[in-house]
């Protein structure tokens, strides 16, 4: 079983294998809840879309599709969570013609949704980065708009649980591998501050300058890849780079990481205890290879924050060229 065939299997058949019958059914029949396969609780909380093939907990705000399933569920159980376990797990659950029985189901149908977008927020457009109010915001976090210009892009939405009149709404963001949209407000303040997705939640990923090159720096948000690259004067890293968007995409950042068969892991997560339980996660599943570089910005909680007290030296000695 290839990870293609595996995202055609049905997530329906898969919890039935488990034993897990549906709760709740909702949205026309076809959006069914269950209970969570990995935790106990006594309202269900798991749901599983049929029209999409895809799965969201809202207990701990993560989904995907099928293969995302599979490795989750290993995690959660502390079993081995590779790409290769999960589809070895598939077939010895759900047998080789399980798939024959998916076919209903085409490839671009059951590509994933990592993990869940309020769908109360609607996505009208995008457009180039010219506002000035977003531009002169980056300011304040040290992004040129040069950087700014190349990387984001001005998104528009309208929040559906609101009056018409009042609900239209615009932010900064970057696209990601589901053609989803990552978004943020231009503001810092507890009012203000706004962070989600539209359409789809996932990661994003930007190719490196050197084709070819077998190594990737991960960052937790937009804004702390793009503060790299001021503090080491470059507009491309030379190996790839992956924006998580959030912590709860970890599955999906292995997931992606494994596929592409990186050989070098350089972490620039947040100084606090999330993000440090996150790296944990990397060393324990890709051992040796990663490298967490949060020390090089300590005491600061992040590299944006580094940028913005104007301490960049070790970033010029060292990020530039942290990979093989």
């Amino acid at each position: 079983m290839n990870a293609a065939q595996a995202k055609q299997i049905k997530l329906t058949v898969i919890m039935a294998k488990l034993g897990y019958n549906v709760k709740v059914v909702e949205r026309g029949r076809t959006e069914h809840k269950y209970l969570s396969p990995w935790r106990a609780e006594v309202e269900p909380s798991f749901n599983v879309n049929l029209v999409k093939n895809q799965w969201y907990d809202f207990g701990e705000g993560q989904g995907g599709n099928t293969l995302d399933f599979a490795i989750a569920y290993l995690s959660k159980h502390g079993r081995s969570s590779r790409v290769t376990d999960a589809l070895q797990w598939l077939e010895d659950t759900m047998g080789r013609s399980s798939v024959k029985q998916s076919n209903s189901f085409s490839y671009s149908e059951a590509q994933p949704k990592k993990t869940g977008a309020p769908r109360y927020l609607e996505f009208v457009k995008d457009s180039p980065l010219k506002s000035e109010v977003i531009l002169k915001y980056l300011k304040t976090r040290h992004i040129s708009p040069q950087i700014a210009r190349m990387y984001l892009r001005v998104v528009q939405y309208r929040n559906t649980s609101q009056n018409a009149s009042d609900g239209l709404y615009f932010g900064f963001g970057q696209k990601n591998l589901s053609n989803g949209w990552e978004i943020r407000s231009a503001s810092d303040s507890k009012k203000g501050k706004f962070k989600s997705a539209l359409l789809v939640r996932d990661i994003t990923v930007h190719p490196g300058s050197e084709q070819g090159r077998r190594a990737v720096s991960v960052f937790e948000g937009m804004l702390d890849h793009l503060s790299l690259l001021e503090m080491i004067g470059v507009d491309q890293l030379r190996g790839d780079a992956i924006v998580m968007n959030a912590l709860s995409s970890y599955n999906r950042t292995k997931a992606y990481i494994e596929e592409q068969g990186y050989t070098r892991i350089d972490l620039f997560l947040d100084n606090n205890s999330s993000a440090k339980k996150a790296v944990l996660k990397f060393k324990n599943d890709f051992g040796d290879i990663v490298f967490d570089q949060s020390p090089l910005y300590f005491p600061h909680v992040d590299v944006n924050d580094c940028l913005k007290s104007g301490d960049t030296l070790s970033f010029e000695r060292q990020s530039h060229n942290p990979q093989p």
